[in-house]
C-alpha cells in the first residue's frame, strides 16, 4: 500500500509541475480505456473546463451568494485509464489561490475510485476513495492523512452541462456541518 502511494504521489507531482494551462488547450479531451470505460463514466460530468462558484452557507443553513469564482479542468490521462483534473482555486488577494491536480483511478478489487489530491499551498497530497452511494449520488471521503478525515463531500449533477460539490465536515461536538457548495457550469472548448 506504502509503495503504490508513494507511486501514486510521485505521478501526480509530475502532472502538476507540468504547466498546463488554467484552460484545456484545444477539444481533446481524450477518452476512458475500454474496459474501465462504465466504471470512469460516473466521473465524466468533470471532463472539460469548468467555472466554478465558490458557496458558503448562512447562519440559516440555506447556501448564500457566490463569493469567489474558480476554475476546474478535466480530461482522460494514461490512456484513459485515469481522470485527471485540475483546481485552479480563487485567491482573496488576486494573486493565485490553493491549486492543485487530482488523478483519479478505478479499483476494481476494491470496487472504489482512488484518488491521489496535491496541492500547492502546503504541499499536502491526501488520497480519497469514491463510490456510488445507495442514495445514487457519488460520494467521496479522505482515506489519509488520517487526522484530517473528519469530512466527505459528493456531486449532483443539475445539468446537462453543470453540477455542484457539496463538502461538509465534523464540528467540535462530532455533528456534520456544511462547509461549502461548489457550483460548476462547462465552458465551451476552445478548439484553436
Amino acid at each position: 500500500m506504502i509503495r503504490k502511494t508513494i507511486a501514486a504521489l510521485g505521478f501526480t507531482w509530475a502532472v502538476l509541475m507540468s504547466n498546463h494551462a488554467f484552460a484545456l488547450d484545444g477539444c481533446d479531451v481524450g477518452a476512458p480505456y475500454g474496459d474501465t470505460a462504465p466504471q470512469m463514466a460516473a466521473w465524466e460530468f468533470l471532463i472539460g473546463n469548468h467555472e466554478v462558484d465558490f458557496i458558503l452557507p448562512t447562519e440559516d443553513g440555506t447556501w448564500g451568494e457566490p463569493v469567489a469564482v474558480a476554475q476546474w479542468n478535466g480530461w482522460w490521462g494514461l490512456g484513459g485509464r485515469a481522470l485527471i483534473d485540475e483546481w485552479f482555486g480563487p485567491s482573496r488577494d488576486g494573486g493565485r489561490g490553493n491549486d492543485g491536480v487530482n488523478v483519479r483511478v478505478w479499483n476494481e478489487e476494491a470496487q472504489v475510485w482512488r484518488m491521489t489530491w496535491q496541492q500547492t499551498r502546503n504541499s499536502v497530497a491526501a488520497i480519497y476513495e469514491a463510490r456510488i452511494e445507495e442514495d445514487g449520488l457519488l460520494h467521496m471521503w479522505q482515506v489519509m492523512p488520517e487526522e484530517e478525515t473528519q469530512s466527505d463531500a459528493w456531486f449532483e449533477i443539475t445539468g446537462p452541462d453543470t453540477w455542484s460539490r457539496i463538502q461538509r465536515s465534523r464540528n467540535d461536538e462530532g455533528e456534520w456541518q456544511m462547509d461549502f457548495r461548489l457550483d460548476a457550469r462547462r465552458q465551451a472548448c476552445d478548439s484553436r
